[in-house]
């Protein structure tokens, strides 16, 4: 069974995220030697969750998961996906 973990972003750390993201692509624009954006976005996400207390074990990848209303979530899927996906919510203290 694949899993899927969903962490709650406070608008600060969500907006941390989006700097991030934009400075990856203005990077790859300026230097051909930057990494390539969604990679090291990747890497910025992963250090995120290790923040907010998520270690994965298993590969897999991150995305920001925008939801109306304000609850952003950062979305971790096991590399496979299969048809049973087992969903796990964090909560954050």
């Amino acid at each position: 069974m694949t899993e899927r973990h969903e962490i709650p972003l406070d608008l600060t750390t969500f907006e941390a995220l989006d700097s991030a993201l934009k400075f990856h692509r203005a990077a790859a624009l300026v230097s051909p030697t930057a990494p390539e954006p969604m990679s090291a976005f990747q890497d910025d996400l992963m250090a995120t969750a290790n923040q907010l207390g998520f270690h994965p074990t298993m590969p897999g990848t991150f995305r920001v998961q925008v939801v109306a209303g304000g609850r952003n979530l950062l979305v971790w899927e096991q590399a496979e996906r299969q048809a049973n996906v087992r969903e796990v919510t964090h909560a954050v203290a």
